[in-house]
Formats: structure tokens, C-alpha cells, sequence
């Protein structure tokens, strides 16, 4: 296939932005579509998402995956933003850490590539996006719209939103407006319990998002019971409307009371989740029976953020404190979703998969639990569908 490709210049990265001084190459290759694909393999701890004036254009930050010992990290720039040729420029990696780095661009033949994010396998063979943006509490209108539309900009392709959200509408303008193909983006929605026929309500929320299906549909409680609402469910799995169908806010003994009458079972189960709230046996048990435990309310919405533990990890990695609790969570195996209305938090958010925490930080993360690591997704005291 026709491309453009080139070893280009060898960086060197600084100390500061990585535990050691490493040089790599970088290669450029051009993708279908609009978007000039950067990839920068090799062999060092961390790569960071990458911006510079030059390509003030560039829409997403860096997506990685680890390949053998390698990192692999993408990251697409618009056609019209690479005309020039011989442009070099500094990138910045991360707080004022800078390296610099040449494009030489030349003709010639190449593999085309795709841009990849980490995923996780569900049962019904989808992969779902380890990260993704979740819109609890975001107002229907510009400020939903704005968000999922920086979300999709900084490279998201998860959106999670919910019949008692209110904001599907938003959601569906924002995803309509990116120009991604749908089929490039994962989207989630919740059936609202208080409801009676999933199916219907499904049909309401296909409307209001201006889509045909959705990839993932969760029960949002487990309101009259973990099995009510089920039956629903598989009817519009089997209608093709929604692709997989899920859970959330339910226990480990809510799901295995789902799986006695249950024709399919559960992808995912969606539960509040971070190091203060563990709960290690409701993760084990959503892995025992192959569903994807996934993350909501990974800040704690918001008052995690200023915990001495989560500051002085984030000080010694040269993180946020809000990237050293969605990267815990990622280590964990599960699916996160923070939510946040804001650009730059939302980038921020997304940076978390060229790093990692060591033992002794995760070790000291652990041990901040406050649920006893338990296997319920809430506390009595917390159900408000009881």
C-alpha cells in the first residue's frame, strides 16, 4: 500500500521526564483517513502524549501499547498540519520536560496502521477502551457537548452516559459532530431501574443519542431485585440494540443470584472504585465469572485528590495526583471512567498509560481501603434504591 514513512532523527529524552536518559527513534507512517499516524517505539519506561505550536493541529493524545519490552505510542495529526517538510520543533512531555525531535518525511511503501488503545475483552468479544470519559452530573447542553467533544479531540473513544443522566441528547450531538465513525467509538448507556421495560427505554435512548445501537447497556441498580429487570435486558441484546448488556451496583452475591436465570451473562460490572474504596473480592468475583469490572467515581469525585499518600506518590512521580488514582485503577485490571467537564483535566486524565506505579506504591494505595476489601459494590447504608 502507498504511504509515507521515515526513520526520522534520534531524540534523547531528558532525565527529569524519565527515570533514565534513553535515546529512540521515531517513525512516521500515514494511515487511511485524514491523520498522519507518529509512532515513537522503544525501548524506555514511559512515553508521554506529545504537542507543540508547530502542530497546534494535533487532535489526541498519545495512545500506547506495550509491544514485547517495547512501548509503542501513537499519535495522529492532521494532513494539513504536516505540509511542511523538514519540521522540527519541541514537544513538550510533561510539566516543562522537553525534547526535541525532526520530521523528515519521504515517499515510499509502508504498513498501513491503525490507531489502538488498550482494551479489555468482553464476554461478547468486544473490546472495550481501558479509559474513558463518564458524564454523571454534566448538564445537557454545551457544557455535556464540550466535554465529550475534548474527550474525543484528546483521543477517548469510551463515552459513558445513562438514562438518568439526562444528557444523552448532548452526548449523541458531540459524537455525531466529531467526525469519528461510530463504529470507532464505544458507547455506553444505563437502563434507569425505576423504569419498567428495558427494551423500550432502550429504543428512547437510541433516539435521544441519534444512533442505531449502543455498544453496552447496563442495569444502573439493582432496584426490585438483581434478576427483575434482566429479561429486558437479553431482549434488547437479541434486538441488536445493544451489543453487550451489563450491570452495575451490583455485589458479588448479585451476580451470582443474576447467573442462576441469566441466557447471557453479564460483560461488565460498573461500581465505585478506588484505593479508598477497594473492594478486592467484588473485582475477584467479577473476574472469576469473565465479566470486566469497570470504574466510576475514580477521584472520588474530587476528594481524593488532596489525601497525603495520593500527594506524595504524585510528587515522587512527577504525576497529578488525579493521574496516580486513575493509573492505580488501570493496574487493577479495570475499565475507568473519570468524569470532568474541563479540557485540561480531561487530557490530563487520559495521560496515564506511559507510566507506572512501583510495588511500594501500590502497596501504600492498598492499604488506604475503608471497605474491608469487601465483595459489595455498596454499603447498606449507601443503597439509595433500597
Amino acid at each position: 500500500m502507498p504511504g509515507f514513512f521515515s526513520d526520522l532523527t534520534r531524540g534523547t529524552v531528558p532525565g527529569g521526564a524519565l527515570r533514565s536518559r534513553r535515546t529512540f527513534s521515531v517513525r512516521l507512517m500515514i494511515r487511511t483517513g485524514t491523520h498522519w499516524n507518529f509512532s515513537f517505539p522503544g525501548e524506555i519506561e514511559a512515553v508521554r502524549s506529545v504537542s507543540g505550536p508547530a502542530y497546534k493541529a494535533l487532535r489526541g493524545a498519545a495512545r500506547v501499547n506495550e509491544v514485547g519490552a517495547k512501548w509503542h505510542t501513537s499519535v495522529p495529526l492532521p494532513i494539513e498540519a504536516a505540509g511542511t517538510q523538514q519540521q522540527t520543533d519541541n514537544a513538550r512531555v510533561h510539566k516543562g520536560h522537553w525534547w526535541r525531535w525532526a520530521a523528515d518525511l519521504k515517499m515510499g511503501e509502508d504498513t498501513m496502521t491503525k490507531d489502538a488503545q488498550p482494551t479489555l475483552r468482553l464476554l461478547n468479544g468486544a473490546e472495550m477502551p481501558v479509559l474513558g470519559l463518564g458524564v454523571w452530573q454534566v448538564p445537557d447542553g454545551p457544557a455535556c457537548e464540550g466535554a465529550v467533544t475534548a474527550a474525543l479531540e484528546t483521543g477517548y473513544r469510551l463515552i459513558d452516559t445513562a438514562q438518568a443522566y439526562g444528557n444523552e441528547s448532548s452526548v449523541g450531538r458531540a459524537i455525531r459532530s466529531s467526525g469519528i465513525p461510530r463504529e470507532e467509538i464505544f458507547l455506553t448507556t444505563k437502563f434507569h431501574p425505576g423504569r419498567r421495560d428495558p427494551l423500550a427505554e432502550m429504543e428512547k435512548s437510541l433516539e435521544r443519542l441519534g444512533t442505531d445501537y449502543v455498544d453496552l447497556y447496563l442495569v444502573h441498580w439493582p432496584e426490585g431485585g438483581p434478576t427483575r429487570a434482566w429479561p429486558g435486558m437479553e431482549a434488547a441484546n437479541v434486538a441488536g440494540l445493544a451489543k453487550g448488556i451489563g450491570v452495575s451496583n451490583y455485589s458479588a452475591a448479585e451476580l451470582e443470584e443474576l447467573s442462576k436465570v441469566s441466557q447471557i451473562t453479564p460483560a461488565a460490572n460498573q461500581f465505585q472504585f478506588s484505593p479508598f474504596l477497594y473492594r478486592r473480592s467484588l473485582v475477584e468475583a467479577c473476574t472469576d465469572a469473565g465479566i470486566v469490572a469497570q470504574a466510576y467515581s475514580p477521584l472520588g469525585t474530587g476528594e481524593h485528590l488532596d489525601d497525603p499518600v495520593v500527594e506524595q506518590i504524585a510528587t515522587a512521580t512527577d504525576r497529578t495526583p488525579a493521574q496516580i488514582l486513575i493509573r492505580w485503577a488501570v493496574q487493577k485490571g479495570l475499565s475507568v471512567i473519570p468524569k470532568s467537564t474541563h479540557r485540561g483535566r480531561i487530557e490530563e486524565n487520559f495521560d496515564v498509560l506511559g507510566f507506572e506505579l512501583d510495588e511500594a506504591s501500590v502497596e501504600a494505595l492498598d492499604a488506604l481501603d475503608t471497605t474491608g476489601e469487601t465483595s459489595d459494590a455498596k454499603a447498606p447504608s449507601q443503597k439509595w434504591w433500597s
